[in-house]
């Protein structure tokens, strides 16, 4: 039943910016679009840097913490390489004590207390950066979930069509804990890497730069091989994350539909379907383990084996006087450090890589811009400002007014089929229909034959698919296409 009222007429208000650009953007699409974007949109495709970058930019809010995680890396770095120098002279000291007598008797208890408390102030400073990260952290995935779930929201009604629930919610939960790691953890952790292998490397040339060459003769396969690994386990992981969504919208269904799934006495089918599509899921992460499982392997021979060169040529260097018992000490303390620090880098560019993959799923959603505008103009209950702050600049779009009273309605050539299934036209071709105001019209016909249809174009659910003869579809209430009305009051 149709009845041509128009009650309300919702007042302009500005959108949260990433609202108002997907508003805006709207403005210069054609009245007869119906273009279905995928779920799986370009987004998706683009480069680690871009993502990066927006990742970077949804964190802004928290750079003060994560870059006050990011200090504290100046007291526990400079404490751990502090260490190795030390031990090398506190040898250096012990071996000529031990083969001077006229040497002052030499003591290692004084030194080993003040390290000891050098390494509880680092203790505080990893204690710091901890609860600094978690906090920053916690706050990210809050943003981003609130942004992803606004934009899910805001999307029209076919592309809820097309996505699946249960991807959508694995966006929501596993992709954006994922994205928080990559900003705060993985984000300070290569920070950490990179600062104590730099570091080591310089204390190597200091104390020999011959023997430093040796150490680091490994690293430039290592790096080109990081670079091609990292290309295929971004590729490999977003798939795995495609597979896990796969699986929670399997069990979303079952789950959802349980009563029917029981009536059929259909619960072994749908565990086998489950069962499969975890057991996909599983055979993917296991493929992509085994890559990462191999280039960790790689890195850690690679690393192990510049310390065992370090070892051969630096004990002859001993014997020739090149360097002392205690240098060669250091030094190896130096290239363990910097060796385990690579092999720790080398895992978290892997994880950062998921990450990555796991970034563009999420921000395809954040991106995609509906084909119809949608309703969404909230205000959240949140501090941060990056998405209560309209878009400098953007106004509301202004519609068409309507007035509260009986209006007609008129329904001109229309021709309908859902995005979905753009081949099997469920209304038309060039149905038309007018309703005088206050008129009262039911619409009859079988199942399937586009009543609940009508209904869902009248309040813009979807929009007209355009005439193929080029002649003018349109809904018309009070001589307004429905495509220039608030859609809040349909």
């Amino acid at each position: 039943m149709l009845r041509c009222r128009a009650t309300f007429v919702r007042s302009a208000r500005t959108c949260p910016s990433f609202l108002a650009r997907t508003l805006s953007a709207q403005t210069n699409l054609p009245k007869d679009s119906s273009v279905l974007i995928s779920p799986a949109d370009t987004i998706e495709n683009v480069s680690t840097k871009e993502t990066l970058l927006k990742v970077a930019s949804i964190s802004r809010p928290e750079m003060k913490l994560i870059g006050a995680a990011a200090a504290t890396l100046g007291v526990t770095s400079s404490v751990t390489l502090l260490l190795p120098f030390v031990s090398g002279r506190v040898i250096d000291s012990a071996i000529l004590a031990a083969s001077n007598p006229t040497v002052a008797e030499f003591s290692t208890a004084p030194v080993a207390l003040g390290l000891f408390g050098l390494t509880a102030v680092a203790g505080g400073g990893v204690y710091t950066r901890s609860l600094l990260l978690t906090t920053a952290g916690n706050r990210i995935v809050s943003r981003l979930r609130r942004r992803l779930f606004a934009s899910a929201v805001a999307q029209d009604a076919a592309y809820f069509d097309a996505t699946p629930t249960g991807d959508i919610l694995s966006r929501l939960s596993a992709d954006a804990q994922l994205v928080q790691a990559a900003v705060t953890t993985q984000a300070v952790s290569a920070l950490r890497g990179s600062v104590m292998s730099t570091g080591a490397a310089a204390m190597l040339f200091q104390t020999s730069a011959s023997l430093a060459f040796v150490s680091m003769s490994t690293l430039p396969p290592v790096l080109l091989a990081a670079r091609h690994f990292g290309r295929t386990l971004r590729k490999r992981q977003a798939e795995v994350q495609a597979l896990h969504a796969e699986a929670t919208v399997t069990a979303e269904e079952v789950i959802s539909g349980i009563k029917t799934v029981k009536q059929f006495g259909a619960e072994r089918h749908e565990l086998g379907r489950f069962s499969s599509a975890v057991e996909n899921a599983h055979d993917e992460a296991i493929r992509s383990g085994k890559l990462q499982a191999a280039f960790d392997g790689a890195v850690h021979v690679a690393a192990n084996g510049a310390v065992l060169c370090v070892l051969g040529y630096g004990g002859g260097m001993v014997l020739s006087g090149d360097i002392t018992a205690g240098d060669l000490t250091g030094f190896l303390m130096y290239s363990l450090l910097m060796a385990g620090n690579i092999s720790s880098l080398s895992s978290t560019y892997a994880d950062m890589m998921k990450s990555v993959a796991a970034a563009g799923r999420v921000f395809s959603v954040i991106e995609r811009v509906p084909m119809i505008p949608s309703t969404l103009c909230h205000e959240e209950e949140t501090s941060t400002k990056d998405i209560t702050t309209d878009l400098a600049g953007t106004k509301a779009t202004q519609y068409a007014p309507l007035h509260s009273r009986k209006l007609p309605i008129e329904f001109q050539n229309l021709t309908f089929a859902y995005p979905t299934r753009p081949d099997a036209a469920v209304i038309g071709p060039k149905f038309s229909l007018k309703i005088r105001a206050g008129e009262v019209m039911a619409l009859v016909g079988g199942s399937g034959s586009g009543k609940s249809t009508i209904a869902a174009l009248l309040t813009r659910l979807y929009d007209i698919s355009p005439s193929e003869d080029g002649t003018t579809s349109a809904i018309l209430i009070d001589g307004h296409d429905i495509r220039d009305l608030d859609p809040s009051t349909l």
